[in-house]
């Protein structure tokens, strides 16, 4: 192929991802860590390409399976995609610029993608290197015949091995260095015997019950929005614990009828409830959670009025300042923190209703959401209109689901079974 040629697809290819990476950022707030992390597992296959360019069966070898995977696990589908037909069609370029060889790559790298959509855990990375494998080396056969089986297994081999020891070495560095989400953390994180949750459940059972139930409500909020539904649940686990530091002076910690809160001065009542979500940034710190959660934990409240104890200072005193009984903030930012905000107020009103039917559910869900509306908590996210339609139907099918009508039996002192 003319050199010239391959500059002019370079160059379009080029200009396709960038305006790609525009829209991106501009439609689904693709962050600098996450471009930075596009970029480098883009240029990785692409400078292997260029080094091995020479050899005479060097474009047997690939790492777009790397590159797949890694935006796959880091980012999303569609971007995983569309990164793998960039990459390939580059790739193909530099060793051989035929269809044949944009083909190979391109089938490489989806079959990483699709397998990842598996994962489970990071030993699943070893049912990708067998796809990507058995792949390449059909390929590989049937593209270009003439060339000896074992040549074609051998880079099949190095291909597949390679990409999967290079995503098990680099995801972690990602997860760590960037506070990336990835599902695999997630659903490490949301292991019962994470030692962080199994603390929390010990210290303060009660708010480790409260986070399991605003996990419900986040999760199907998050899957109506497009949120990521399991980064939802998991911030949802995550979002109180702070509380370990005094677990006795919030209410659903409280098992005896003694409220530490009797003996407290309003004033210094609110002191507690705001320190609970400093300390929740502290330990999510040291324990390296993801931004997202650590976004969550700072946002939660928000910027709300502790209402109970500034009217039971304004009682005792005549007068109270408004502004010492409102949580620092910051206000969330996204329609995640904003669906653990409103999460996290819903599920706290609705633990005092009793047998509830869906009429009254729904109405006390729209009522709360319209006070964090009006009170400004949700002024610094894009939420619509509509997306607040959505959360409120989310949140009362969630609800119905808990608070469904029990049939009532007959009371009979010989009958055990469950009601």
């Amino acid at each position: 192929m003319n050199p010239w040629t391959i500059l002019l697809l370079d160059l379009l290819l080029g200009i396709h991802l960038a305006v790609y990476l525009y829209q991106r950022r501009a439609d689904k707030d693709l962050t600098r860590s996450k471009i930075f992390i596009l970029l480098f597992s883009l240029a990785l296959p692409l400078g292997v390409q260029w080094g091995i360019r020479s050899l005479p069966t060097g474009f047997l070898f690939t790492l777009i399976p790397f590159l797949g995977t890694m935006v796959y696990l880091t980012m999303d589908l569609e971007t995983a995609l569309i990164l793998s037909v960039v990459g390939s069609i580059a790739v193909a370029l530099m060793g051989q610029p035929t269809l044949e060889g944009m083909v190979y790559h391109l089938l490489a790298g989806w079959t990483a993608v699709f397998t990842a959509s598996y994962f489970r855990d990071r030993y699943s990375i070893y049912r990708v290197v067998l796809a990507v494998f058995f792949v390449c080396a059909l390929l590989g056969m049937v593209l270009w015949p003439d060339i000896g089986l074992g040549e074609v297994f051998q880079k099949a081999f190095l291909s597949s091995l390679l990409s999967g020891f290079l995503v098990l070495g680099i995801l972690p560095l990602y997860e760590r260095f960037f506070g990336v989400a990835t599902d695999l953390l997630l659903l490490e994180l949301l292991n019962p015997n994470h030692p962080l949750l199994k603390e929390f459940a010990e210290k303060a059972p009660g708010s480790f019950a409260h986070s399991q139930n605003i996990a419900n409500l986040a999760e199907a909020a998050a899957r109506a929005l497009g949120v990521n539904p399991l980064l939802a649940r998991v911030a949802a686990y995550y979002h109180d614990i702070g509380k370990m530091a005094m677990p006795e002076y919030f209410v659903e910690n409280q098992i005896a009828s003694e409220n530490p809160h009797d003996g407290l001065a309003p004033g210094e009542s609110a002191k507690v409830l705001l320190r609970h979500v400093q300390e929740g940034i502290k330990i999510a710190k040291k324990y390296g959670l993801p931004k997202e959660i650590l976004g969550v934990i700072e946002t939660h409240h928000g910027t709300t009025l502790m209402e109970y104890f500034y009217a039971k200072a304004a009682q005792s005193s005549g007068s109270a300042e408004e502004a010492e009984f409102r949580y620092v903030g910051p206000k969330p930012r996204n329609k995640l923190e904003a669906i653990l905000m409103l999460a996290d107020s819903v599920e706290a009103a609705t633990r005092t209703l009793d047998n509830p039917d869906p009429h009254e559910l729904r109405t006390l869900v729209r009522t709360l959401m319209e006070k964090k509306l009006q009170d400004g908590q949700l002024d610094h996210t894009d939420l619509t209109r509509r997306d607040l339609q959505k959360i409120e139907e989310a949140f009362t099918q969630a609800l119905m689901g808990v608070h469904h009508s029990r049939i009532e039996y007959p009371k009979d002192s010989n009958d055990h079974g469950d009601s």
